[in-house]
């Protein structure tokens, strides 16, 4: 431990050359958290021991005292689902705030018959209360757990884990019941100021927000050095990786203490771990809209990885987040964190990711209440799915079918239990247009999938419904099928230093994208001009998150518009060095397996359809880019809606060739794909029939004992 004197208030806004940076990281160990792109140099907020140490070994340029400075800004305190905004800065809780909170949503919760309570898990250096409340039936063994404000400069770390609370309370209030079962399944606890200490220094220094105390407050020999609580989890191979991450000098914001859990901080959430049994955990921190999965001991992905992407996919073209490990999403390694600690845990580890919350553009603090509760509201959807993903989570992966004119036989739908336990074996209803057929589907087991044949006799945008229970609730399912389409393949393609095309798919030169500002290669399609078309593709990709971006745009109205990807997000960005006054939509972050794409292009009249992709980087760096495949238009001439009228009570069969039934006595329908009566008679002794190879459907009278297809 090098300890040097460290009493200081005052921060500073600076800027250099990435070379630099570079050298400063492994020479002073230095927090780069706050890391952002200016005019192609990067900026990051360091402390002012930090910035006399190196302000005049390196090219270091001064640009802001107190960055994260705002004036404070009126606002509505209440908000529709009976969430109040703090009063600390622009809506942020101060500490009084946070435990009053916690005492209305126990008598709330109470009210609802679900067991709550709140917890005093430990106490600060100084000697404040750590505490915790746990809503739900502890005794099923099954919980979810959240932390806030591990660092004290990151207070929409609370409020996004206080808003969910309330939000739940307000869908209660309007008849939700299915929250109450699940609260009896998997039960919440919210460690809601994890560093009570750090932030009543924050508060006391910066009344109006801007504080930027990152760590507690522990003094060594009479000065206030501080620990980064989330470098201070053990084991010892977790707080003392070789891979780096955290720093053993005092006076850096990532200082991570003499010892794994030297802290009381930390000590108290290892305590609070060891007396309930969590199946999740989501340790809230900001900014970025990221989420670190782990491992940040090792930086390689471990085996619950698949388990979160699928979980935050699910929602992701809602909250925009992107996830991977540590170096890919936010720049910097990290070590002896609250993640490592929970996944390590044996024999029943804890899955623990870190969602990063807020842009960049908003830094630690907002400027203006409206923007906190944005962030706020992105974030429901992630962690409602965490919390419903602790049970069976069942999803269906498809969004349209195409089918191919050679195909026959089923459509295949692909369901997925994404959840942590087994789904139920379950009787399904597909609407086809108004008209109900059932189907079974088996129990599934987690992260396995299953796929249900239902007969292609669809035609043209044609409406499928499914209702299923996903383990939470009955969920329900749109689907257009378009039916024997045309394609139209890509004609020309403009090649250029950033992408290569082959006839069949889209893929960079070289095993990273060029480190160019940017770049754009131009495709051309010739027009279908049927009265519905689209355009699908498959993609994958690994482009650096928040600084980079790849964009799909389309020629109309005389102008180039972006696309709204699936899982892109709008960003005005940092692209090509500079900061931009047109937002771009697009992909960024990391994509490793293709998924697919679908964009309306029914009003293009023109008689070639022009797309354009683009690159967009800061010249800093590079991964493996975008790959896409199977690039076309999708057409159909016929557009019109139209209802097969089928009988009920089937039984859907695929006939190879013979049908034979046996032990069956009473009347015996048959229909042919489209509905259309061929076979009825009454038998009472077991027959054959030789049908074509196809979907047949069939109607008994009375109940059938056996069926032989051949």
């Amino acid at each position: 431990m090098l300890l040097i004197n460290t009493s200081f208030s005052g921060y500073y806004k600076v800027s250099c050359e990435k070379e630099d940076l570079s050298k400063i990281i492994v020479d002073y160990q230095i927090d780069t958290e706050s890391i952002s792109v200016i005019n192609n140099k990067i900026s990051f907020i360091i402390n002012e021991i930090e910035y006399s140490e190196i302000k005049n070994k390196y090219n270091i340029e001064l640009l802001s005292e107190n960055p994260e400075f705002f004036p404070k800004q009126k606002y509505n305190k209440l908000l529709e689902n009976g969430f109040e905004l703090g009063t600390y800065g622009n809506g942020y809780f101060t500490l009084s705030e946070i435990y009053s909170n916690l005492n209305k949503l126990k008598d709330k919760f109470i009210k609802y018959n679900i067991p709550t309570k709140i917890d005093t898990i430990g106490y600060s250096i100084n000697n404040n209360p750590i505490t915790s409340i746990i809503i739900g039936n502890i005794e099923n063994n099954n919980g979810l757990l959240l932390t806030s404000l591990h660092h004290a400069r990151e207070p929409a770390s609370a409020s996004v884990v206080c808003y969910f609370l309330y939000d739940i309370l307000s869908q209660l209030e309007e008849g939700k019941s299915e929250l109450i079962d699940l609260f009896d399944s998997a039960y919440i606890s919210w460690v809601a100021c994890v560093n009570p200490d750090g932030y009543l220094k924050n508060i006391a220094s910066n009344p109006n927000g801007g504080g930027l105390w990152r760590k507690n407050t522990k003094n060594i020999d009479g000065n206030v050095v501080g620990v980064d609580l989330n470098r201070n989890y053990g084991p010892q191979d977790c707080w003392d990786s070789p891979r780096g991450g955290s720093s053993t000098i005092t006076y850096n914001s990532t200082y991570r203490g003499d010892n794994p859990f030297s802290e009381p901080e930390t000590q108290a959430i290892r305590n609070h771990v060891n007396s309930y049994s969590f199946s999740t955990a989501l340790n809230f921190h900001s900014f970025g809209n990221v989420i670190v999965l782990p491992s940040t001991k090792n930086g390689v992905l471990t085996k619950d990885s698949s388990y979160f992407k699928d979980v935050f996919s699910n929602s992701k073209g809602i909250n925009e987040y992107v996830h991977g490990i540590d170096t890919l999403t936010l720049a910097y390694k990290i070590r002896g964190s609250s993640d490592d600690y929970l996944n390590s845990l044996s024999p029943k580890r804890i899955r623990s990711v870190t969602p990063e919350i807020g842009d960049r553009k908003d830094g630690f603090y907002v400027q203006n209440s409206s923007e906190l509760i944005e962030q706020c509201k992105k974030s429901l959807p992630l962690i409602f799915d965490t919390w419903k993903s602790i049970n069976s989570y069942l999803i269906v992966k498809s969004d349209s079918i195409v089918i191919d004119k050679k195909q026959e036989g089923l459509i295949n739908i692909k369901f997925k239990n994404i959840g942590l336990k087994p789904s139920i074996q379950q009787t399904i209803s597909v609407d086809y247009n108004s008209k109900i057929v059932e189907y079974e589907i088996p129990a599934i087991k987690t992260g396995e999938e299953y796929l249900l044949g239902i007969p292609h006799n669809y035609i043209s945008k044609q409406r499928i419904e499914l209702s299923y229970h996903n383990g939470f609730e009955v969920a329900t399912s749109n689907y257009f099928v378009l039916y024997y389409p045309e394609i139209t393949k890509v004609n020309s393609f403009t090649e250029n230093e950033c992408f290569l095309y082959d006839g069949n798919i889209i893929i960079n030169i070289d095993s990273n994208y060029f480190n160019e500002s940017n770049c754009y290669s131009k495709l051309n399609i010739l027009n279908p001009r049927n009265n519905y078309q689209y355009l699908n593709y498959e993609i994958k990709y690994a482009i650096e998150t928040d600084f980079d971006l790849s964009t799909i745009e389309l020629f109309n109205n005389l102008k180039w518009e972006y696309f709204e990807v699936k899982y892109g997000i709008e960003n005005y960005g940092v692209f090509g060095g500079s900061s931009d006054t047109i937002p771009k939509y697009g992909y960024h972050g990391f994509e490793h397996d293709y998924f697919n794409e679908t964009f309306d292009l029914s009003e293009i009249k023109s008689d070639l359809i022009e797309l354009r992709i683009g690159m967009f980087s800061d010249r800093s760096r590079t991964f493996e880019g975008i790959s896409i495949k199977n690039l076309a238009i999708y057409s159909d001439s016929n557009y019109d809606f139209t209802s097969i009228v089928l009988p009920i009570n089937l039984k859907v069969e695929y006939i190879n060739q013979h049908l034979s039934i046996k032990d069956y006595n009473g009347e015996v329908f048959i229909y042919d794909i489209n509905g259309v009566l061929i076979f009825s008679t009454i038998y009472n002794a077991p027959f054959h029939i030789d049908l074509n190879k196809g979907i047949y459907f069939i109607k008994f009278a009375n109940n059938i004992k056996k069926i032989i297809s051949l």
